[in-house]
């Protein structure tokens, strides 16, 4: 029987077996409701900045609705009791999960569980608002370790600059030319003045660490924030299971107790050797709203997990390296960390990758990522001068245009041109002296990095030559991102526009190879004559005179290679089965390093190299185009 609403309609019933029939039953009336509560009003609070709570009114009329769902997606799920009689109506708060447009959906549903028809309300979300306190913890050029212990947002959550005890600072383990804290899983460590966040409200904090060794400890801890007898949070690394194995991990208690219960998020997966010595981005977020912690690595979500209890706040020192358990300190961390970055809100995924701001749902906002690397070269030849005498005083180079200061040393014979706008200069290489002067002798035209150590005497002839020491820029044994817009003249054998080299083989590259007409990106294993390499190749098409963007990333986090093309995406690999050489001869221009030999010299033009420590995003990369 097929009911309709208006009528109402009664049945009864009666039993029957082995010939033996019951009475009738009473009768039974009921009238179908079958109409669907309509739209519900939706009533947004002041807009505010993504991972920041923000408050909803949702209303009807219908005054057989008994509750709403809710929430970022269609249809919601999130359920909340209405409350009130004409109308039905509640407030609920609820984390902006991203930069630029947002939608908040909501439905009512009455008592008889009828969904209602979804509504929903629209917004920009204006620009990420910067961490509370954020420490370098790094000496790099112009940066002391005063300046490298300094809080960098001061007027955000007052000076909280950390002070140190029992730590040291290493060389070159982060970025070629600095200085980085480390940690001896001992004692070492690192404290504010007091506290940074408040753990009885949305926070999250974030850092790069380096394992020095695999952690064998119960909880190893990179950040922590201390209350009396417990600490507010630990993010750092947790054994679990049977057999436990390490894991990265986020964890808070239910109270100041050390004996209340723990809530973590860890990753799924176990931490090995590989983990040993390479640096991963880390970052712990406690979402009040939703009452979740949530763990990230390399800015992925990897875990999140629900947190019941009462919140609380935790009042004591936000220290780096150590923990806080049973109202002291331990748990100590060893290996290393930087860049550290502690928020009042919740982090979203627009925090780690950034936004383009011609992405549909950006609101017209372009930001960064927290991941965005360290540019630690770049050179665009635009205060360079051809190279007639190679070494010649303040001839025969590249200034580097950042705070590095490594030179591009230039062989002789290499000329400055109109780079890939009219306006700039790029660098020209032919293998001949200057033919368009009249000369034919053949040279050997590249550039490398090198930083000024002295001068000759002058000679007969009144010249001084310059001294120059050789550097690396590079890692290559950790994520990194190599760039340049490149004019390949002619397509007669394998060109290479950049490299890092070492004593044998280059530890990555950018080339063209005409055999198939395409660009590629490749990394070497081992630093021998013959090694193993992983490369990918472009699907478009490589032109010759024509200028073309690239950029070659290493992806340590994520086991990858990738290679774009005009600020596209072209080609990805995530199969690598081995970690990259670490390269510690210079970076070369117009040169790449095989079997020892210099080889695949560069013929054409090449301007605007750029070198990244990390590896930049698909919108860093897009943003190279226009820098």
């Amino acid at each position: 029987m097929t009911t309709v609403e208006g009528p109402t309609y009664a049945f009864r019933v009666r039993g029957s077996r082995n010939s033996i029939t019951s009475v009738w039953s009473s009768w039974c009336l009921f009238s179908a409701d079958l109409s669907v509560p309509p739209v519900p009003t939706i009533t947004p609070g002041a807009v505010v900045g993504p991972g920041q709570t923000m408050t909803f009114t949702v209303s009807t009329t219908a005054v057989d609705v008994t509750k709403f769902r809710y929430g970022w997606s269609n249809p919601p799920s999130t359920e909340v009791a209405a409350s009130g009689t004409d109308p039905k109506t509640a407030t609920v708060t609820a984390t902006v999960p991203s930069l630029g447009s947002n939608t908040f959906w909501a439905r009512a549903v009455d008592a008889n569980g009828n969904l209602g028809d979804i509504g929903s309300v629209t917004f920009t979300a204006p620009s990420l608002s910067p961490p509370v306190a954020r420490w370098g913890l790094e000496q790099l050029p112009g940066i002391d370790e005063t300046a490298a212990l300094a809080d960098q947002q001061p007027a955000l959550g007052g000076q909280t600059d950390l002070s140190t005890s029992n730590v040291s600072w290493v060389d070159d383990v982060r970025l070629v030319g600095s200085r980085s804290v480390e940690l001896d899983g001992e004692s070492s460590g690192l404290a504010a003045p007091g506290s940074v966040v408040d753990t009885a409200n949305s926070f999250s904090v974030a850092g790069w660490v380096r394992l020095a060794s695999l952690p064998t400890t119960y909880d190893a801890v990179i950040a922590s924030q201390a209350g009396v007898d417990a600490a507010g949070f630990h993010l750092g690394t947790q054994l679990v299971g049977s057999p436990s194995t390490p894991r990265w991990s986020f964890l808070m208690k239910d109270s100041d107790a050390q004996s209340s219960a723990t809530h973590a998020a860890y990753s799924s997966s176990a931490l090995t050797s590989a983990d040993v010595g390479r640096w991963t981005h880390i970052a712990g977020v406690y979402d009040t709203a939703a009452g979740m912690l949530r763990l990230y690595v390399d800015g992925v979500l990897t875990a999140e997990v629900q947190r019941s209890g009462t919140s609380w706040s935790a009042t004591g020192v936000f220290a780096i390296g150590r923990g806080w358990s049973s109202g002291a300190p331990g748990n100590w961390f060893h290996g290393n960390v930087a860049d550290v970055h502690a928020y009042g809100r919740v982090l979203v995924p627009h925090d780690f990758t950034g936004l383009r701001a011609e992405d549909p749902t950006s609101g017209g906002f372009q930001e960064p990522g927290m991941l965005t690397p360290m540019r630690v070269g770049g050179w665009n030849f635009e205060m360079a001068v051809p190279c007639y005498l190679a070494d010649l005083r303040d001839t025969c180079q590249a200034p580097d245009t950042t705070i590095w200061g490594r030179s591009l040393a230039l062989t002789r014979g290499a000329s400055i041109g109109v780079g890939h706008t009219a306006a700039g200069s790029g660098l020209w290489l032919d293998d001949r002296y200057f033919p368009e002067d009249g000369h034919t002798e053949s040279t050997t035209e590249y550039g490398r990095s090198a930083v000024m150590v002295g001068f000759t005497e002058p000679d007969g002839d009144g010249l001084e030559f310059t001294q120059w020491e050789d550097e690396p820029v590079l890692r290559t044994d950790q994520s990194f991102t190599m760039s340049a817009w490149v004019m390949p003249d002619g397509s007669d054998g394998v060109r290479a526009a950049v490299s890092q080299r070492g004593q044998h083989s280059s530890g990555g590259w950018l080339t063209f190879d005409p055999t198939v007409g395409r660009w590629q990106f490749g990394v070497s294993d081992e630093d021998v004559a013959v090694t193993p390499t992983a490369s990918v190749t472009s699907t478009s098409a490589a032109e010759t005179g024509v200028w073309t963007h690239l950029a070659g990333v290493y992806d340590a986090g994520r086991n990858q290679i990738r290679l774009y093309v005009n600020g596209e995406l072209e080609a990805v690999t995530d199969d690598i089965t081995f970690t990259p050489m670490a390269s510690t001869g210079p970076l070369l221009v117009g040169r790449a390093l095989r079997q020892g030999h210099l080889a695949e010299p560069w013929n054409g033009g090449i301007d605007d190299v750029a070198v990244f420590q990390g590896a930049l995003t698909d919108t860093e990369v897009h943003r190279l185009l226009g820098s």
